[in-house]
């Protein structure tokens, strides 16, 4: 499942929960969660803080993720690495 975040600007601690949710009721369903947001934005920051690029997959374009396999690795935690 692709959740497309790159006009997000702003994500608190509500939205945050709520992908965490997301993330582990699609997991039940047997899907993987990918997201989509601008490469170091401020969303992208906030997800690294928090440790869920570390959970959920993410990528900085539509068009990789839609594309691309779910490997269980952010494209963007192993750009930044």
């Amino acid at each position: 499942m692709v959740c497309d975040l790159s006009a997000v600007t702003f994500l608190g601690a509500t939205g945050l929960g709520v992908l965490v949710d997301l993330t582990a009721h699609a997991a039940t369903c047997g899907v993987e969660l990918c997201l989509v947001t601008e490469d170091r934005g401020p969303v992208w920051r906030l997800l690294c803080l928090s440790g869920l690029d570390r959970c959920i997959v993410i990528h900085p374009h539509l068009d990789q993720a839609v594309s691309s396999p779910i490997s269980g690795e952010s494209a963007l935690s192993r750009a930044a690495s």
